[in-house]
């Protein structure tokens, strides 16, 4: 995913799903998906695309880790 971001090459409309072990569910490192999700966003930021970028970042239901 960083290298399309650093290229440009995301399309207009872009869903970003991490692998299971990245996805903070229960028994999993949660601290493996925060730091994905930080690697993402901050290759947008630093990328041209970032002036013209909205970011929705959302979890699933299970809500257990608050």
């Amino acid at each position: 995913m960083v290298p399309d971001i650093e290229a440009g090459r995301l399309p207009p409309v872009t869903w970003v799903t991490p692998e299971f072990w990245l996805s903070d569910h229960p028994y999993v490192n949660l601290c493996n998906g925060e730091n994905w999700s930080t690697t993402i966003i901050n290759a947008i930021m630093k990328s041209p695309m970032w002036k013209d970028t909205a970011i929705f970042l959302t979890w699933d239901d299970w809500g257990g880790f608050y």
